[in-house]
């Protein structure tokens, strides 16, 4: 999970927060380009997120002919009853 706490933007110092920002940032500092994707979805299985951030990610680098290591793929899962779809909640769709 990333944190906002923005300490590090604001100090000027390495991130105090022990997040997942921390393996990241020193894989942003060596890139010479950076492509962010965020995906919203419903609930997914582990082997689902894999294929899709890999797929994405495989398919993105093709198309841009930006290297596979320059994506940052970021999932954010949504239950069911946070979605709409044509005025009704996915979780309520079919009952």
């Amino acid at each position: 999970m990333l944190l906002k706490c923005k300490n590090c933007f604001q100090k000027g110092t390495a991130c105090s927060v022990s997040d997942d920002f921390n393996e990241l940032a020193p894989l942003l500092e060596q890139a010479d380009m950076v492509v962010f994707a965020t995906i919203e979805a419903a609930r997914l299985s582990k082997e689902q997120k894999r294929e899709l951030v890999a797929s994405l990610t495989k398919s993105a680098s093709s198309i841009m002919n930006i290297p596979e290591q320059a994506y940052v793929v970021i999932v954010k899962e949504n239950e069911t009853d946070n979605i709409g779809v044509g005025g009704v909640l996915l979780s309520e769709k079919g009952k």
